[in-house]
């Protein structure tokens, strides 16, 4: 059993860094996409993103995340030297191990910065949009069914439209994400 398992681990590693190699343009485009949205956030809509206080709070939770998983190994490399069973085994695993968590902790980032610009958005459409405008989105949505173009607030409307730009580029980095760690996370999963 303990030798399927090391296959098992040592197979799911290789499709880890399989996929990394053969999707890492993907995650540069995801990158230029996050570049994107924040041009578009910041200088069309006019949101102010303090990336110090983002930086912060995914410093914090992925340290916690880092802290829990070096104790779990920490304690088995212990219990395992104590007990002095299988510690060349046990070895030989620790580093993809980590390349199976780490594989996992870059998707959570992305998931995490996903969030973050989502939220962003729905403060600004919540704030400025929803309690300000309440009365003329329906007028505008009526008029845009019509394609009476002329009639229409032309500052709001822009700001729908670079919002629903921001929603796309969000839905493709969400899609890229699904390209670059489906497989990877599948053999996690399945392993």
């Amino acid at each position: 059993v303990g030798g399927l398992v090391f296959v098992g681990i040592l197979l799911t590693h290789l499709m880890n860094i399989f996929q990394a190699f053969t999707s890492r343009n993907e995650q540069a485009e995801v990158y230029r996409k996050f570049d994107q949205i924040d041009m578009l956030l910041s200088s069309d809509l006019f949101i102010n993103i303090d990336y110090a206080v983002v930086r912060n709070r995914l410093l914090k939770k992925y340290s916690l995340i880092g802290l829990i998983l070096i104790s779990i190994h920490v304690v088995s490399i212990t219990s395992v030297a104590i007990n002095g069973l299988f510690f060349s085994y046990y070895i030989h695993l620790i580093f993809p191990v980590i390349v199976i968590r780490f594989r996992c902790i870059q998707n959570m980032f992305f998931v995490d910065l996903i969030k973050e610009k989502l939220q962003m958005l729905n403060q600004k459409l919540e704030k400025d949009i929803i309690s300000r405008n309440h009365d003329k989105i329906f007028l505008i949505v009526e008029r845009f069914q019509k394609r009476d173009m002329k009639s229409i607030n032309a500052s709001l409307y822009d700001t729908i439209m670079v919002m629903k730009t921001v929603y796309g580029k969000i839905w493709d980095i969400t899609n890229l994400c699904n390209d670059c760690f489906g497989y990877s996370l599948l053999f996690i999963v399945s392993v």
